[in-house]
């Protein structure tokens, strides 16, 4: 019995550091396959956005997700109305729970055209699923929004 309490001991040990250790909150826990592919249509979509590329955006996109029109139309409407800077400030991959993938990113939104848009900071949990064998955004839920003037 003493070594089955010593073993429990360091496992609830492990259970209390493991969570609070700078590496695990920096990433190196995300380093699969899918947080990876998942973390690359991140930085594809941010430089769509830079670039004003609807047709690449829209490309991220799962065709068969419940949401795929209304967030096309939605991107086409940002684009076109709005000369705006998106630059993801923070991101954290989640899950994998086949057939879908969780992340939660922070996008610093700026705008700098014609239209009145109050700069803001979105956080959102974002769902993806494969598309014949590539990542795609499948559906977003909105957590918050940081408004910065």
């Amino acid at each position: 019995m003493p070594k089955a309490r010593s073993l429990l001991k360091y496992v609830l040990l492990a259970c209390l550091i493991i969570p609070f250790h700078p590496l695990v909150h920096a990433g190196s826990g995300d380093q699969s396959d899918t947080a990876l592919q998942i973390r690359a249509l991140f930085d594809q979509a941010e430089a769509a956005v830079e670039t004003e590329d609807l047709d690449k955006l829209t490309s991220l996109i799962h065709r068969q997700s419940p949401v795929a029109e209304e967030t096309r139309q939605k991107l086409a409407t940002i684009l076109e109305n709005r000369d705006l800077d998106g630059v993801v400030v923070g991101y954290h991959f989640l899950a994998e729970d086949a057939p879908y993938a969780f992340a939660r990113a922070q996008v610093k939104w700026t705008g700098k055209g014609k239209q009145n848009f109050r700069n803001n900071i979105t956080d959102t949990l974002y769902i993806f699923k494969q598309d014949h064998g590539q990542w795609k955004l499948w559906g977003e839920l909105p957590l918050g929004v940081m408004l910065l003037d």
